[in-house]
């Protein structure tokens, strides 16, 4: 069960999956060869099915159910509900989402994941209702889960001497335009032509100089700061205190909330879809993966 629970739970940050092998690539043919040794395509499927096999083959398995279920009953989220789920968890935690899954293809998986979350939590709402009393006692408790963190609204310009630097505090100190900003030579303006700063790769006290100088700033105040062979310059354009916000602004979100916590957890609601679709497989050794959310299933000797 607890292995159950972890896949369950992982459905929002679902792993890169391994790519389907042809009959014809699953040779004993050389793949590595390291020195007098050599390692088939064979050997290193057949290891990657060993480390990952179950994981992956239920996290494929749920997420076709899920499809499929929220398909049937015309829940499928649409792609304004990703795209205000995804804001809220920035909004939120501006950390949830790291630079890194900005690339395109990363960015297209994670939103592919977002989709199936959703999607489960439709699935998991179906007849559920909620009074305007529960709301209400449901935010009272839950009031942390809505606040919202510190959040500086920021255009920063990266370059390459400290001279530019300061032609750049000045060309934000007057409003110039990140667009104009950015035709300069040698000057880049994050969000522009496709520029960003990859915070993952910064040491952690590179980080803390950057958050530092960000927050203490004040809206409208232009600084500075050199990070390792580059000069960063920031005009905070805006600056959100932590606050928690009324329940009238966030009502649409409480009651979801309020709903799932009556609702069957996605442990259960992902039995449910299995038993009510249950899939075939060409070999028992692959079904008996799923035991521990079909434990009943009898199952041949072969």
């Amino acid at each position: 069960m607890k292995t159950l629970k972890a896949n369950a739970a992982a459905l929002l940050i679902l792993t890169a999956l391994l790519p389907t092998m042809t009959r014809a690539q699953e040779t004993t043919e050389p793949f590595v060869t390291i020195g007098a040794e050599k390692i088939s395509r064979s050997d290193y499927i057949q290891a990657l099915e060993a480390q990952s096999g179950k994981t992956v083959l239920q996290k494929l398995v749920f997420a076709s159910l899920i499809r499929q279920a929220a398909a049937k009953d015309g829940v499928t989220p649409t792609d304004a509900e990703v795209d205000k789920r995804m804001a809220a968890l920035m909004r939120r935690n501006p950390n949830v989402i790291p630079d890194a899954l900005l690339a395109p293809e990363q960015r297209k998986q994670f939103v592919e994941n977002l989709k199936l979350d959703l999607a489960l939590e439709n699935l998991r709402l179906r007849n559920i209702t909620v009074t305007d009393a529960e709301v209400d006692q449901y935010y009272a408790a839950h009031a942390a889960d809505y606040q919202l963190p510190q959040q500086v609204k920021t255009t920063i310009v990266v370059t390459e001497s400290i001279a530019d630097s300061k032609v750049a505090e000045g060309l934000l100190g007057k409003n110039t335009s990140e667009e104009d900003i950015a035709q300069k030579p040698g000057f880049h303006v994050v969000g522009v032509n496709g520029f960003s700063l990859n915070m993952d790769a910064l040491a952690i006290a590179d980080k803390n100089r950057i958050s530092s100088l960000v927050f203490s700033a004040k809206p409208q105040e232009v600084k500075s700061l050199k990070v390792q062979t580059h000069y960063l310059t920031f005009r905070i354009n805006k600056q959100d205190v932590k606050r928690t916000p009324p329940l009238a602004q966030v009502r649409s979100e409480v009651v979801r909330a309020a709903k799932l916590a009556k609702a069957p957890d996605a442990v259960a609601m992902l039995r449910t879809l299995y038993l009510w679709t249950p899939p075939t497989f060409q070999d028992q050794k692959y079904e008996r993966q799923f035991d521990d959310i079909n434990p009943g299933a009898p199952h041949s000797n072969r």
